[in-house]
């Protein structure tokens, strides 16, 4: 096994990789086989490093699956899950899932989730939070009163978010009340050691603070090594996808502790993994018909149209937080691509309740969808439904179906749920015409974890929230596809890089200057000044934007649009700010404008 101190310059959650170099010039049919490589990659190794297959990875998970057991007896505990964007939504989704998990097996439900910028940052990006660990140690203070035992999982994908450093800091003062688990996929050797505003520490400085308590069992860190992103930092793909898969392992396997009090946690850890596998395979079997509704969501969204998701349950919010990360990542319009729910927050379940005073990004109801959208769908829209097995939801799901099919172009996704046999596959065949229908071998997988005539009731439910988990999995690696691919076919990356993006937190503007760099090939400082024009957009910097602190780039930037695009030009034209816009306003597809106006080996 590679070392994990391998002294890598980048950290590997913001490196490219190199099977995606083409994705921008790719069928949809070669995106998608692209995205099913690197989702391999993700379960099954990247290099030699540490993977989520790994024995060592099984032994963190079994050590952290024995403190939240604990948590779990004790009646005063709570199990906390924090994250920024992605990780916070997913913290969200685990959270109401595991609850209701504990409820159904006469437990007490004390899972709770934080994400910096409160719920509204579970459908808009509030990335500014993830900036500030003084925030992050207030909300984090907020949730621990009362408790007398508690675990917080601090979830970063790159290692990186300075809210998530101010909890685990906190934490490591207060290991009598709360246990840290730091959860991310970059070796900690590997995390920048950089200044973070307002603060007296880096993440490095911190991280390396709990590594040094990990064998005394107070605190945690799990880091399996999933390689580059698809998209080069989406960590909405990988991350987002390895970090309920690490969690649940987690959770599951603290429940069976539990519930039946086994100490045969490796066995069933690996089960667990090799199921995960085999969904993913299952899933990308069918990667024409994925590349078939790719292809459409494209269309819609190159011809100023728009896709919508349409769903229930868990398998709904799967596509609210799809929905929800297109902005941020791809500097999309809020309503290029949005979710709705049947049963809107009554069925979601958040903590701060209906935000629809929020405004119109914060509409998630079904009924919302009928009466305002429906009426003004065109050809040039994409509705894609989401169903599961129940009757009742499928009523209403064809219903609406049947009247937009002559509106719209129309999809369905369907993943086979566990003891359904073939009755609920037939009825979408019938009865819905464009579906994507994914079977997964529950033949195989069933065996595997049922132990001879055992009827545990309790038991029978932990198995079906871990089939139900592969069920999850599948249909989130699929809206990824469709939503990463349809903005690939809108020329929003340039070869793998989200070119047009959001420099909304110092995470993402270190990113946005670090492609500038790197597809210039020009110095950091020429990089820096390049961005620092596009934001402030002026063609020469005075001495105090240069001085200034990251926070004002930021405030500034996120009024921008195209701004790394409009650096990359200025870094390899002698031209000026409006010359620059121009130049890429008379092209729709970014690689296009920028071969046109520079360096053409690029």
């Amino acid at each position: 096994m590679m070392s994990q101190d391998s002294g890598l310059a980048m950290p590997i959650t913001e490196m490219s990789n190199h099977v995606t170099e083409c994705i921008d010039v790719a069928t949809p049919q070669d995106i998608v086989e692209m995205l099913s490589v690197c989702d391999n990659e993700m379960l099954n190794g990247w290099q030699r490093f540490k993977s989520l297959a790994s024995s060592e990875v099984h032994d963190d998970i079994i050590k952290v699956a024995d403190a939240v057991a604990n948590v779990l007896k004790h009646k005063q505990g709570s199990v906390i899950l924090s994250g920024c964007g992605t990780s916070g939504r997913i913290a969200f989704f685990l959270a109401r899932k595991f609850n209701q998990l504990l409820e159904e097996l006469g437990l007490v439900p004390c899972f709770e989730y934080l994400i910096a910028g409160g719920d509204k940052a579970l459908f808009t990006s509030q990335e500014a939070p993830e900036d500030d660990p003084a925030s992050g140690t207030r909300v984090l203070q907020q949730a621990l009163e009362g408790k007398k035992c508690s675990i917080l999982f601090g979830i970063t994908c790159s290692l990186s978010a300075a809210f998530i450093a101010g909890q685990l800091d906190y934490c490591l003062d207060k290991l009598d009340l709360v246990t840290p688990v730091l959860l991310g996929f970059n070796p900690v050797i590997n995390i920048k050691n950089v200044e973070i505003e307002n603060w007296d520490k880096t993440f490095l400085q911190v991280a390396e603070k709990l590594q040094k308590i990990q064998g005394t069992g107070n605190g945690f860190i799990i880091n399996p090594i999933l390689g580059p992103e698809a998209i080069t930092g989406s960590s909405r793909m990988k991350g987002g996808s390895a970090t309920k898969i690490v969690l649940e392992l987690v959770f599951l396997t603290a429940i069976q502790k539990v519930l039946i009090n086994t100490s045969a946690c490796q066995p069933y850890i690996k089960c667990l993994h090799a199921m995960q596998t085999t969904v993913c395979k299952a899933t990308y079997k069918v990667k024409g018909d994925i590349a078939a509704v790719v292809t459409m969501a494209g269309e819609s969204l190159n011809a100023e149209g728009h896709v919508y998701y349409i769903g229930a349950g868990i398998s709904g919010i799967l596509g609210l937080i799809d929905a929800s990360e297109c902005p941020p990542t791809y500097s999309s319009e809020f309503d290029d691509i949005r979710g709705f729910l049947l049963g809107g927050y009554e069925s979601f379940r958040n903590k701060e309740g209906n935000l629809s005073n929020k405004g119109e990004a914060y509409y998630i109801s079904l009924d919302h969808f009928s009466c305002k959208i429906q009426p003004s769908l065109s050809v040039n829209d994409t509705v894609i439904f989401i169903l599961h097995s129940d009757a009742s939801t499928l009523k209403v799901f064809l219903a609406i179906y049947k009247k937009l099919k002559t509106m719209c172009k129309v999809s369905v996704i369907c993943v086979d749920e566990p003891f359904q046999g073939t009755k609920y596959q037939d009825f979408v065949r019938q009865h819905f015409s464009s579906a994507v229908i994914v079977s997964l071998p529950w033949d195989q997988i069933l065996p595997t974890f049922q132990n001879g005539n055992n009827t545990d009731q309790k038991e029978d439910k932990v198995l079906k929230a871990a089939l139900y988990g592969g069920v999850e999995l599948s249909v989130k690696l699929i809206l990824n596809a469709i939503s990463t691919g349809a903005h690939v076919l809108k020329g929003k990356v340039y070869k793998h890089f989200m070119v047009d993006m959001k420099l909304s937190n110092s995470k993402l503007l270190n990113r946005g200057i670090g492609i500038v760099e790197k597809l210039s090939q020009c110095s950091r400082e020429v990089a820096e000044e390049s961005v620092l024009k596009s934001i402030y957009e002026i063609d020469k910097l005075p001495a105090d934007i240069r001085k200034a602190k990251v926070s004002q780039h930021i405030q500034r930037a996120n009024a921008g649009t195209k701004l790394v695009p409009i650096a990359l030009v200025l870094a390899n034209k002698n031209c000026t700010v409006l010359e620059a816009k121009s130049a890429l306003n008379s092209s729709k597809q970014i690689r296009t404008a920028i071969n046109q106006t520079y360096n053409p080996l690029l």
